[in-house]
């Protein structure tokens, strides 16, 4: 699926089916900074293991326009039915009232708000289907990648950017030893990957781009080169959820 994140659909939300989209968030930092002050980097999944087929529980992601990247959580377990974004240097929690009467399992299609941020959230019974819609202070289309938390699976969520012979917006999630995003700006594709210890290899679904890279900082930041056709050029990546 390659879609802009209104309309984006995530299945399973194992990475080895999940299709992503890529974009490039030019971000750096120290060990000792926090890119996200609103939200501790988890060192281990959050999701608990009686959502893992279900509805609830936790999913993560990132989006971005040519020239701007977020990334989000959404939460519903332990009595909690709120969405986490941080765009633009801010970080608000969405909250809704659309779900008084949900239960972990059962569909759902709720609108999630603060101030003017929004997002609808829909998802399957079994949490195999979801969507996600965002509309930003009046921005609404933007490209993202969203996957769903195991228990036993962690989801990592990173923003970055690419520079050389294209530059642009160049985000991804990660799952175990799987990847998954996108890159936007001059052009735009969508990436697929693996992970090994701390080697990154990436490929564009469907085209001709390659990438390969280093995480650093205990995986907090990322780095490395890409190419397509002759044209080439490096990225970086900062870890945002």
């Amino acid at each position: 699926m390659k879609t802009d994140l209104n309309q984006f659909i995530m299945k399973k939300g194992i990475l080895s089916v999940l299709i992503g989209i890529a974009v490039i968030f030019a971000v750096s930092c120290s060990k000792d900074e926090d890119p996200n002050p609103g939200i501790q980097l988890a060192t281990a999944p959050e999701a608990l293991a009686e959502h893992d087929t279900k509805s609830g529980g936790i999913y993560k992601g990132t989006f971005a326009t040519a020239t701007t990247s977020g990334s989000m959580k959404v939460n519903l377990q332990a009595g909690k039915t709120e969405i986490i974004i941080i765009y633009l240097g801010s970080t608000r929690t969405l909250t809704t009232s659309d779900l008084t009467a949900w239960v972990s399992g059962d569909t759902l299609s709720a609108v999630f708000t603060s101030g003017d941020w929004s997002a609808v959230f829909a998802s399957s019974g079994d949490g195999s289907n979801f969507t996600i819609g965002l509309n930003l202070a009046g921005t609404t289309s933007f490209q993202g990648a969203i996957v769903k938390e195991r228990s036993n699976l962690q989801v990592k969520v990173y923003e970055g950017s690419y520079s050389g012979d294209a530059t642009g917006k160049w985000n991804f999630c990660t799952q175990n030893n799987l990847l998954a995003g996108f890159f936007t700006g001059s052009a735009t594709g969508y990436l697929d990957g693996t992970i090994s210890g701390t080697t990154i290899n990436m490929f564009e679904t469907g085209g001709s781009v390659t990438a390969t890279g280093t995480l650093t900082n205990e995986g907090r930041d990322c780095n490395g080169t890409w190419e397509n056709s002759g044209d080439t050029g490096a990225w970086t990546g900062t870890r945002m959820i």
